[in-house]
């Protein structure tokens, strides 16, 4: 599927603000940990990030259901790490293990159930969004109106950018895997 990218980061603020929403409704009351808020959520996530990639071809409905079960596992936890692990708290270290760890887990299923090449590229722009998405949604706390948005578009937004940008299996990938080869130390 050839997907331009001001589409393909259009379906990731999309998919960010399903999550949002999601979180909204479902997370009022407490039940925060409940099984449909990591369901529906992996799955908006999944279906703005991951699924693109899925090509017609031997098992596509099973490896969808792949890429959403990782994609909910990811935010499970993500959210245990930030919300209540024991570094949990509102400080920058939990929700970047957090982002970590949820892009951790979105990037290997992406490499593993689409499949996608990954490099170099792949992981260093990864950990970037990882490292820089995390903070930002600890900015846009609390998890209400706008900034709650605001934060997971953004960090939608950096895994959508990681993997185009991240894996020779797109053309713009496989041009910035090759630019960074060139520039690594002892490739002249």
């Amino acid at each position: 599927m050839n997907i331009s990218l001001p589409v393909r980061i259009s379906f990731a603020v999309l998919s960010a603000i399903v999550v949002g929403l999601v979180v909204t409704f479902i997370s009022d009351g407490g039940v925060f940990g409940s099984l449909p808020l990591y369901a529906l959520a992996g799955l908006a996530f999944a279906t703005g990030v991951l699924l693109p990639y899925l090509k017609n071809g031997n098992k596509k409905l099973l490896r969808a259901t792949g890429l959403v079960s990782a994609s909910a596992v990811s935010f499970y936890c993500a959210v245990w790490l930030a919300l209540e692990s024991p570094i949990a708290g509102d400080n920058w270290l939990s929700f970047t293990a957090a982002s970590l760890v949820g892009a951790a887990i979105v990037m290997v299923a992406s490499v593993s159930i689409v499949p996608i090449r990954n490099s170099l590229a792949f992981v260093l722009l990864g950990l970037f969004a990882a490292v820089v998405g995390g903070p930002i949604t600890l900015a846009t706390l609390p998890t209400d109106g706008l900034p709650m948005f605001t934060g997971y578009a953004t960090w939608h937004t950096l895994i959508c950018l990681a993997i185009y940008f991240g894996t020779p299996s797109t053309a713009a990938g496989a041009n910035f895997s090759a630019w960074l080869t060139r520039k690594a130390p002892g490739n002249g």
